[in-house]
C-alpha cells in the first residue's frame, strides 16, 4: 500500500513538473534589488530578449530584440547602427553562462542611450548569473507582453 502511495505521489510530482515547463519557456532574471530584470527566450539558434532596469534615481533603460549568434558562443543584437547620431545606435552581446544565467552588455559602437533616462556603460558588463533566474516566462505571450507590466508581464518589481 505504501508503495502505491510513493508511486502516485511521484507521478503527480512528474506531472506538474510537466505541466509547469509546457506552459512557459524562457527565463526571467532579477539582479540589483529586483530593480534590473532580463528576459531570454531561444527561437531556434537566435535569442529574444528583453530587459530593463531603473536607476537609483527613477530613470528607466530599456532594451528589447532578437540576437543573432555569433562565433564564439555569444549572440549580438544591433539597431538602427547606420544612424549618424551615435546616441541612436545599439549594439548589445549575450553571453550564456556555463553555470546558467547570461552576461549583457553594450558597446561603444551602439550605446543605445537615445529616449533613455540613463544607459549602461559602453563595455561593461551585466551579469545574471544562475541564482537571480526567477521563473520563465508564460508561454501564450510575446516578449512584448512579457515586459510590460501593463500586460500583465515579468518585471521583478
Amino acid at each position: 500500500m505504501l508503495a502505491r502511495v510513493l508511486l502516485l505521489a511521484v507521478m503527480t510530482l512528474m506531472f506538474s513538473v510537466a505541466a509547469i515547463a509546457a506552459s512557459t519557456n524562457g527565463d526571467k532574471y532579477c539582479i540589483d534589488n529586483n530593480s534590473t530584470t532580463f528576459l531570454a527566450r531561444h527561437l531556434g539558434n537566435e535569442l529574444e530578449f528583453s530587459l530593463s532596469s531603473w536607476s537609483g534615481r527613477g530613470h528607466y533603460f530599456g532594451i528589447s530584440g532578437v540576437a543573432t549568434p555569433e562565433v564564439g558562443g555569444e549572440w549580438v543584437f544591433h539597431d538602427h547602427m547606420d544612424s549618424p547620431k551615435l546616441d541612436a545606435r545599439c549594439e548589445a552581446h549575450i553571453r550564456a553562462q556555463p553555470a546558467g544565467g547570461y552576461t549583457f552588455w553594450l558597446t561603444q559602437a551602439g550605446p543605445c542611450s537615445e529616449s533613455q533616462g540613463f544607459s549602461f556603460q559602453s563595455n561593461a558588463k551585466v551579469v545574471f548569473p544562475a541564482w537571480a533566474r526567477r521563473g520563465g516566462i508564460a508561454a501564450n505571450k510575446t516578449m512584448e507582453q512579457a515586459a510590460s507590466p501593463e500586460a500583465g508581464g515579468e518585471w521583478c518589481r
